[in-house]
């Protein structure tokens, strides 16, 4: 009875150690591809909330993604014009005014409140005919809910111009600590990569840009 237990002791420690050293680090097996023309870049971020948790409470996270403007001309992206050498945030939100696709919200937080410290990011390379396929993403996906969250809006924009080397898993239930562990295994990975964005951040409704500024009377 005794070499039983002893000989299960020993098979829960060297399991536990196993999976400790499996969480602990991270391969990194996946690159992004270099595009010699590109005129663009795209960012996926994510941050798993931990930092930000208090009191109890549970801070799930967010992700989110930039692109910049590499190019000598403008690009549009949804219906947002971004000027040479300029980049916008793009995330969705359950913001009350707008239940979707919300452009420099993120920045914004980073600038004025010092969020998302730890955030995780990999950086691809962005052709003229992936400019209009994230066109039509945004298009056709500017909404929320639990389900389709910032996640899966993130995830799925990125791989609808994804290279095979790029892509990302998908879920049933997507969550920023998900996309946090994929992130990790590309070579190119980084941690708290800067963004200089609009100062204002807003919506569209339609073609209208509706903006708002942080240092105002909400969202803060």
């Amino acid at each position: 009875m005794k070499l039983l237990k002893l000989f299960s002791i020993s098979i829960f420690i060297f399991v536990s150690s196993m999976c400790f050293c499996s969480c602990k680090t991270e391969q990194k097996t996946k690159k992004v591809e270099y595009i010699k023309n590109h005129i663009a870049t795209m960012s996926i971020f994510t941050y798993d909330g931990k930092g930000e948790s208090q009191f109890g409470l549970m801070n799930l996270g967010h992700s989110f993604l930039s692109i910049s403007n590499t190019s000598q001309n403008d690009i549009v992206i949804g219906n947002y014009t971004l000027n040479s050498n300029e980049s916008v945030c793009i995330g969705t939100w359950s913001i009350q005014e707008h239940f979707g696709v919300w452009y420099n919200v993120e920045s914004n937080y980073i600038r004025l409140y010092e969020k998302y410290l730890g955030r995780i990011s990999v950086t691809k390379y962005l052709e003229k005919n992936d400019i209009e396929t994230i066109c039509n993403f945004i298009a056709t996906h500017d909404y929320w809910s639990p389900i389709y969250n910032c996640s899966y809006f993130a995830i799925n924009l990125w791989n609808s111009v994804a290279k095979e080397s790029e892509k990302l898993d998908t879920y049933f239930i997507y969550s920023p600590s998900k996309l946090s562990a994929q992130l990790k295994t590309f070579k190119n990975c980084q941690t708290n990569k800067s963004i200089k964005t609009d100062y204002k951040f807003g919506y569209f409704n339609e073609t209208q840009y509706v903006s708002f500024n942080l240092e105002g009377d909400i969202y803060v």
